[in-house]
């Protein structure tokens, strides 16, 4: 497996030392990160083992000082001279969506309508919240953000965390 990643912090540029000491801090790794600062405000981390970077992985979105990471693994192709990446991983909320419709499968064709589905929050799916559905997904910066949704004849607005 794959054990570098490229992250950004949109919307905010932090020095090396608060981009190590946060991440250190919100990925809790088994073993120490290796981090390079690179050009355009890109950061390459190095995992030492598989399973602290198949946890970050499966893990987010991630936020440093209310904004949004982009993390990605590193491919050949990957190149400082890209501006801003393509995609993000985001939380959208769907508010006051009817209990009936918070099954994994409904959550997942609605969220697909917004991007491809990552992950639905834990208090979603056992119910223990119901003031909102919170979905993780990724998002094209390049497109317009949909605002609604028509669920079963029903408007539904979608929020985005923290953009």
């Amino acid at each position: 497996m794959a054990r570098t990643v490229v992250v950004k912090l949109l919307g905010r540029k932090i020095s090396y030392l608060t981009m190590f000491n946060k991440l250190q801090t919100i990925w809790k790794t088994k073993q120490p990160l290796q981090i390079i600062d690179s050009e355009s405000d890109y950061f390459s981390v190095n995992f030492q083992n598989d399973d602290d970077c198949l946890l970050m992985m499966s893990g987010g979105p991630w936020t440093i000082f209310g904004q949004y990471l982009s993390v990605r693994l590193w491919t050949p192709e990957f190149s400082t001279n890209q501006e801003f990446p393509k995609n993000l991983m985001i939380w959208i909320k769907l508010p006051g969506l009817l209990e009936g419709m918070c099954t994994r499968s409904l959550l997942k064709f609605i969220g697909g309508a917004i991007g491809p589905v990552v992950k639905i929050d834990r208090n979603t799916t056992s119910k223990s919240r119901g003031q909102f559905a919170r979905i993780a997904v990724y998002i094209d910066l390049g497109k317009l953000l949909i605002s609604k949704l028509q669920i079963d004849g029903r408007i539904q607005r979608v929020e985005y965390e923290s953009v």
